[in-house]
């Protein structure tokens, strides 16, 4: 929707945009990258859970059958480490498996069913002259000059 909206006026003084970003995205196909990407991204999960479940099952039963002593109860803090590392694995593996299997498939979609109207007109584009203010922009912006006093 924002796309479709901005315009690029080279001449004020005519009533239509010159250049314009036309956008037509399919609505099959946004809802069928959603739905089977929603599935790709559930079973991914799925088999990440079923494989850390494993690891600490693993991780439980190696270190839990240690003699009494130093590393007693070791297996059960080392399963304990292993579930905190998963719960925060998991919602970054969420997020960017949604990336994967969501974002980038519909701004493929989006980029295929882009048109910009008045295109030919795109050599007329350039850039503007300098501002001849002498303003501290650049290095000493970038400085924290002050800020921490």
């Amino acid at each position: 929707i924002l796309t479709g909206h901005k315009r690029l006026d080279l001449d004020p003084d005519r009533p239509s945009p010159e250049i314009a970003f036309v956008v037509r995205p399919r609505t099959g196909r946004v809802v069928r990258i959603y739905l089977l990407g929603g599935l790709a991204m559930g079973a991914a999960m799925f088999v990440c859970l079923v494989a850390f479940l494993a690891a600490i099952g693993a991780v439980t039963d190696v270190l839990g059958e240690t003699d009494p002593g130093p590393f007693e109860g070791l297996g059960t803090r080392a399963a304990i480490a292993v579930a905190v590392a998963s719960y925060f694995l998991f919602f970054i593996s969420w997020g960017v498996l949604g990336q994967v299997f969501v974002t980038f498939p519909i701004l493929r979609h989006l980029v295929e069913t882009l048109e910009i109207e008045g295109g030919h007109r795109l050599v007329q584009v350039a850039q503007r002259a300098r501002d001849t203010t002498a303003d501290a922009e650049g290095f000493a912006d970038a400085l924290d000059v002050g800020a921490a006093i």
